[in-house]
């Protein structure tokens, strides 16, 4: 079912939120060969075009809010509109064009509602029928019968094809609930209806069988009375005859019930098919649950793979740490070599105090303090060098630290792909929480 056009007259919620009382939104126009998009404040009016984009005769939203069923006896336009208000929607349905016009007069003191149902045939709007031929001339019984008949009952239609705000999840539907839906969706329900007709045909042949009871008896009393009232041979003869008659007429009965009973039997076998049906959606589920064993396998994969880069991350980051190590230990024993050499200085200014008798030696004296010097000015540098390593250690562990936590976080997301109730469901598209845990398995990877 596609919207083409929707005028509102008359709707609190258009009144209230663009301070108008009419509203026609011509959805063909807008969308072109894309999509329509309605974009708004809260209470705008946005719901109440929402709800009322589809020939039903309700608005989910609402029905919802007030816990009711999606069913047009549970809801009520009085309550939604003030005055006389009207619906118009042009939609199209499998290459059909139909008009639903839902008239609701709610101004005059014996409130009525008046639904009326027409498709376009050669640019004229011819009014529609139900299947059994009755006219759809403004009676909301036979308008809700046709708009069923086209698009399924409201039940399957709000649960399958259209998602109103805080609608009803699956996992609050009880197993009527279910199985009406699994009906309606198989094309089951005509079975229900045959089942009513048995039980009815079953329940006309109960009381046609206690009548015959009922006239036996009164065959058997009236000859008891024939046998004492052989005096009045002439009013027994009639009441007998009449008693024949409707014997004849009951046992008729008899016959045409059961070949009722013969005919809804023969009916049976049409079920055949949709056992055959049924067989074919068991064998796609079958592969669907395949493929969702072999997704999870896939994502075990991936977990794997990840565990082993961490592992490989790991033992590089553990050689790099045990190297400084090293090269802090090379360094530090340089550093004792230095301050062997300084703990001389003495001895080396001693010896200049000796200039005059060891000229000879002054040179190298010389060299050996500039040395010292520079020996000093390396040591320093190595005591800023080990200092910047260690800094360098400290946050490589940290990183470490940080890409292990990180990956664990993404290992147990990753793990509800398993676990939510939505995966292999119609809601896996839409689940924010399986959202996340499949981004997580992909920043595994």
């Amino acid at each position: 079912m596609k919207p083409l056009t929707l005028t509102l007259k008359n709707f609190h919620g258009i009144r209230s939120g663009m301070g108008r009382d009419e509203i026609t939104v011509d959805f063909a126009k807008l969308a072109g060969p894309g999509l329509v998009a309605l974009v708004g404040a809260n209470g705008s009016g946005k719901t109440t075009l929402l709800d009322n984009m589809y020939p039903f005769r309700l608005m989910p939203y609402k029905s919802v809010s007030a816990r009711a069923s999606y069913s047009p006896r549970a809801f009520s336009y009085y309550d939604q509109t003030y005055g006389d208000a009207y619906k118009e929607l042009v939609w199209r349905h499998a290459n059909v064009t139909y008009k639903s016009t839902i008239v609701i007069r709610g101004a005059r003191k014996n409130k009525k509602t008046e639904a009326y149902l027409e498709w376009q045939q050669d640019g004229a709007w011819d009014p529609c029928e139900t299947n059994d031929g009755t006219p759809i001339d403004g009676k909301t019984d036979a308008y809700d019968r046709a708009i069923a008949e086209l698009l399924g009952p409201p039940e399957l239609y709000f649960t399958s094809v259209f998602a109103c705000q805080e609608r009803r999840t699956l996992a609050s539907y009880g197993n009527a609930d279910i199985k009406a839906i699994l009906s309606d969706l198989l094309g089951l329900s005509y079975i229900r209806d045959l089942g009513a007709d048995a039980h009815d045909v079953a329940k006309a042949l109960r009381t046609m069988l206690r009548n015959m009871q009922d006239d036996l008896r009164r065959l058997d009393a009236t000859q008891r009375d024939l046998d004492a009232l052989r005096t009045r041979i002439n009013e027994s003869s009639a009441s007998l005859t009449m008693a024949t008659q409707t014997r004849f007429a009951a046992v008729q009965g008899v016959r045409d019930a059961t070949q009722t009973l013969a005919d809804v039997r023969a009916r049976s076998v049409e079920t055949r098919d949709l056992l055959e049906n049924r067989r074919k959606l068991e064998l796609a589920i079958r592969a669907l649950e395949s493929d969702h064993c072999t997704s999870s396998a896939q994502l075990d994969k991936d977990i794997s793979h990840a565990r082993d880069t961490w592992a490989e991350e790991k033992a590089r980051l553990t050689a790099q740490t045990v190297a400084i190590a090293q090269e802090v230990d090379t360094l530090a024993n340089l550093v004792k070599e230095n301050e062997s050499l300084l703990a001389n200085a003495d001895a080396i200014h001693a010896a200049e105090q000796l200039a005059p008798e060891l000229a000879g030696k002054e040179q190298a004296t010389a060299k050996a303090l500039d040395a010292a010097q520079e020996a000093l000015a390396q040591h320093k540098a190595h005591l800023a060098e080990v200092a910047r390593l260690r800094g360098v250690v400290d946050a490589l562990k940290r990183e470490g630290l940080a890409i292990r936590t990180t990956l664990e976080g993404m290992e147990k997301r990753a793990g509800l792909v398993k676990s939510v109730p939505c995966t292999g469901t119609d809601m896996n598209a839409t689940c924010p929480l399986l959202a996340d845990a499949n981004q997580a398995g992909r920043e595994v990877e």
